[in-house]
């Protein structure tokens, strides 16, 4: 191994160790303490690098929705009891056992 794949191979090495930090350290800002001990980190950094996405930057910094509540009375109340259609009960041959425990 010549000094300059042992170069590289370190400069791959810091960089990638760099990555995972910054990944970490955005997951604990964004998710909460509880992300830290969850998943290990070769799951958490994929899925913590795909938010970074060209999609995910407006997301990030856009404000929240306000939310709006509103009381709006409405009328309950049922005008008749329920009276089944007999007609239709004896056009779908429901039996009177059937038709009980439908109900």
């Amino acid at each position: 191994m010549t000094i300059r794949h042992f170069r590289d191979v370190a400069i791959y090495g810091v960089t990638g160790g760099l990555l995972i930090v910054a990944l970490r350290l955005a997951e604990y800002r964004f998710l909460g303490h509880r992300a830290l001990g969850e998943r290990s980190t070769a799951q958490s950094s994929p899925r913590c690098s795909r938010g970074w996405g060209s999609g995910s930057g407006g997301t990030i910094t856009r404000k929240k929705p306000e939310v709006i509540v509103r009381a709006v009375p409405v009328e309950v109340g049922s005008p008749a009891p329920f009276v089944p259609d007999e007609a239709r009960v004896q056009a779908l041959q429901i039996t009177p056992r059937s038709f009980r425990s439908s109900g």
